[in-house]
């Protein structure tokens, strides 16, 4: 439940709430760069906050919650767009806002209306892409979309996972269903359903199967489409850029592959729709297509926030592979692994499996050359390196890739192997490379690299606390009981008394304690890492009731040797060595055998 004091600049903590709920802060953080695998329940990766080679930085989608076993860095969603981005609080909530299309109280008029506008054009995508699949199942309505996707070998269950549908060959029936529907003919323009002729406003879809484009949320952003008819032209036509789809951002079926792609840390990317259905018909869940479109820095920064490795699939016949080659270019130099295989004759992966399987398409696969690799050998496949231009153009096209390596090792080893394939002095590969501003190495006494942090050593008492905070967090309802025998004033960590003090306060407005906006409500970095600390434990503490008990008798052992030492101290140096101090020394040490575990 909310915290009811919770307020941020007039935002109320209800919408703040909305907020955090619709962002995954696994998305989030990965949209901003950090690669995270998914290992287990969890995603895990090198921390973004200090250097480290051993993954310590750990993400919990089910909790929205983050935390670094190495820096002690913890948070929620909108900590992280604050140390990371470098946002402060109302510009992250503004973020993340605009982001799932909530509107702020704080934003101008502008802003809120062009969020409500993004919310009602997704909207208005969902139900066409309702209104297309309900099209293709209609048995009469879709007959022939239905039979030109039998023969394609398209199952129905494919069919429905990829929400497959038809656009009927009337040139207003789409847009006529959805004024009635409630959509005005502003909207559909927006969102690039129908389009202004010459004499009247039509559907831009007629008679074609219709492939809905799935942003990485899940929401339909754009459509392709088909044709039919052999003599129609285009063959495929997709939606125009609008505010909800750029297709130099998009990925199709990115969202459904990307848990396989998470989990795999490889992703294959086709040139289109029936590639995709294909390889995904065959039980190959990591695939994605560019639709065609050139491969671009957005769509390799895209891919880096969910793999490490990319193959590429291109047709036998693909027009255009050295621009392509150099599209994917943007791969190499997010640091990504990049392997190429071709099909021969002409096919693209759907008539590959269809004529060859899906085990020899996995067997070309696992044998797919390094981006270098394949760039010399469609050379000298054609004879073409006896040609001195061809040479020095593939030379250049090289050390172009080259260039983009990160690694050292990894750029030494495809040195060496351009110049042992193409008969050159490494000398020359690096003339080419200082042309493109990459210098030779240099010894270094210092690797520059920071030392991971390291982590402060709590002392027992210390530690005692620590595990009676952890222990009222998990189990908020034992938060009276721990007020009852114990103040947050005897704590002698000072983070923990804050903590304390708050928790004190706050159960007596709240039964139900919220990280998050436990979170939301405290400035001090240091209690907001302590607190996603706790969240993200692998294992809740085992006999709660027990350990709370335990906790609380050795804090007042301590609190009983304090009073104790203080009176030994005051009677040593004022010389009040009385029967009446000797006295009251044997009752704290009473109290204190109380406690005694």
């Amino acid at each position: 439940m909310p915290m009811a004091t919770r307020s941020f600049n007039h935002i109320p903590s209800e919408t703040i709430d909305e907020v955090q709920q619709r962002n995954d802060i696994a998305e989030v953080i990965m949209e901003c760069g950090v690669p995270l695998k998914l290992v287990g329940k969890n995603y895990k990766a090198c921390c973004p906050f200090h250097d480290e080679k051993t993954p310590s930085f750990t993400v919990s989608s089910e909790k929205q919650m983050f935390y670094c076993f190495g820096c002690q860095m913890g948070g929620n969603t909108i900590t992280f767009l604050q140390k990371y981005e470098n946002k402060p609080f109302i510009e992250s909530i503004e973020w993340l806002a605009n982001r799932v299309g909530v509107p702020l109280p704080t934003q101008d008029l502008q802003a809120k209306e062009r969020a409500k506008k993004r919310l009602n054009l997704e909207e208005l995508n969902r139900l066409a892409t309702k209104y297309f699949h309900r099209n293709l199942l209609d048995s009469q309505i879709g007959e022939k979309a239905s039979i030109y996707l039998k023969n394609r070998q398209v199952s129905s269950s494919t069919i429905r996972t990829f929400q497959i549908g038809y656009a009927t060959r009337g040139s207003r029936d789409f847009l006529e269903d959805a004024i009635r529907q409630g959509s005005s003919k502003q909207q559909l323009l927006d969102v690039g359903l129908i389009k202004n002729g010459e004499k009247r406003t039509t559907d831009r879809f007629r008679d074609r199967v219709i492939f809905p484009i799935i942003d990485e949320r899940g929401v339909p952003v754009a459509f392709g489409g088909r044709v039919l008819s052999p003599d129609a032209v285009p063959k495929y036509l997709n939606t125009s850029s609008t505010i909800l789809y750029d297709k130099s951002k998009t990925l199709y079926n990115l969202h459904s592959a990307r848990p396989t792609m998470q989990k795999t840390r490889q992703a294959i990317l086709v040139e289109g729709y029936f590639d995709v259905i294909r390889l995904s018909q065959e039980g190959i869940g990591n695939v994605i297509a560019s639709l065609g479109t050139s491969f671009s820095e957005s769509h390799a920064s895209l891919l880096k926030r969910f793999v490490d490795e990319v193959f590429i699939v291109f047709d036998g016949d693909s027009a255009g592979i050295r621009a392509a080659v150099r599209g994917l270019n943007h791969l190499v130099k997010e640091g990504l692994k990049v392997r190429v295989m071709m099909l021969s004759g002409g096919q693209d992966p759907d008539a590959f499996v269809l004529d060859h399987g899906i085990d020899a398409f996995n067997k070309r696969l696992a044998s797919a050359m390094n981006l270098v690799e394949f760039q010399i050998q469609r050379v000298v496949e054609t004879g073409g390196l006896r040609q001195i231009d061809v040479k020095t153009q593939v030379l250049k096209d090289i050390a172009n890739t080259l260039s983009h390596i990160k690694s050292r090792v990894e750029l030494d080893q495809y040195i060496n192997y351009t110049a042992q394939e193409l008969d050159l002095d490494r000398a020359v590969i690096w003339q080419e490379l200082r042309a493109l501003g990459v210098q030779p190495p240099k010894v270094s006494k210092s690797s520059g690299i920071k030392a991971k942090p390291n982590k402060t050593l709590l002392s027992p008492r210390h530690s005692i606390e620590q595990q009676l905070i952890e222990v009222l967090f998990q189990n908020p309802g034992f938060i009276p009981t721990a007020k009852e025998n114990f103040s947050y004033d005897d704590f002698k960590h000072p983070v923990f008394s804050k903590i304390a003090k708050m928790l004190w306060e706050v159960s007596e407005a709240d039964d139900n304690i919220s990280m998050q906006n436990f979170i939301d409500e405290c400035n001090n970095q240091e209690i907001q890492n302590i607190v996603a600390s706790f969240a993200l434990k692998e294992n809740n503490l085992p006999n709660q009731e027990i350990r709370l008990e335990g906790c609380l008798k050795k804090l007042n052992q301590f609190v009983l040797l304090d009073l104790e030492h203080n009176i030994r101290t005051t009677a040593l140096a004022e010389g009040h060595d009385d029967v009446e101090t000797l006295m009251e020394l044997v009752e704290l040490s009473k109290r204190r055998k109380q406690f005694n575990l």
